[in-house]
């Protein structure tokens, strides 16, 4: 993969040593930039084949993985087809551009599957609602936790007010 390569042409794996890649928000990467020998790269958009793609791959994974025992590899496909097919036609409402915008980012598709997944609803225009949502199935998902809904934003709300009074930009 060229993309891989490092600043010498080589494959990192090829001259030995650890490898590691960092990960960041951009606008705090720009505030705050790691220097040295780094290749650095930006996650651009995803466009619209990219999240056709990942659709139809994810709900693919979602389909072997939910599986009933007896079920064909062709009954599994059909329903992972299915569903991908609905995902996408509620990404690419044309009446709701808001969500296309959002399954541009790559955290934000996933997590606009996982809701569409779950509860089978009209996809959120809006973060503030994505992000409500999702909260509200991740807490059920992870009710073995022992935190319900009501804890998660209580211990999570007091830090977001924080961020957001005291730090406009998102930055800390």
């Amino acid at each position: 993969l060229p993309w891989l390569r490092g600043r010498d042409g080589q494959e990192p794996w090829s001259v030995g040593g650890n490898q590691l890649i960092v990960t960041s928000r951009i606008a705090g990467y720009h505030a705050s930039p790691l220097s040295g020998h780094l290749a650095h790269f930006t996650i651009e958009p995803m466009e619209a084949a990219a999240i056709d793609r990942f659709c139809t791959t994810w709900t693919q994974a979602v389909a072997e993985l939910l599986a009933q025992p007896g079920e064909s590899e062709a009954e599994v496909a059909a329903r992972a087809q299915r569903q991908a097919m609905s995902l996408q036609a509620a990404i690419h409402d044309p009446e709701r551009p808001g969500v296309a915008e959002m399954a541009s980012n790559p955290l934000l598709l996933t997590i606009l599957a996982l809701v569409h997944h779950n509860t089978q609803a009209r996809l959120p225009e809006q973060r503030v609602r994505l992000y409500q949502i999702a909260v509200e199935n991740l807490t059920e998902v992870w009710r073995d936790t022992g935190l319900s809904e009501d804890e998660v934003v209580n211990v999570l709300s007091p830090v977001a007010a924080h961020i957001h009074s005291n730090f406009a930009t998102g930055l800390i």
